[in-house]
């Protein structure tokens, strides 16, 4: 019979995400600040950038 992990709550994983999390946040958010402009193409780098700073500074608050 296989064991099956067990989940961890969020208030209790003291790490913080993983790395595979974090770029998953980033591409999510990255996509939606592409939508709130229009789904127009050419700034891609900046929208990731901000999206990125944005995660990666949630997740300094939340693990600090």
């Amino acid at each position: 019979m296989k064991s099956r992990p067990i989940p961890i709550r969020d208030k209790e994983k003291k790490q913080g995400h993983t790395q595979v999390e974090l770029q998953a946040e980033i591409r999510r958010r990255a996509y939606e600040r592409y939508e709130q402009n229009g789904c127009t193409d050419g700034d891609e780098l900046q929208g990731w950038l901000q999206a990125e700073a944005e995660v990666l500074e949630l997740e300094h608050q939340r693990t600090a």
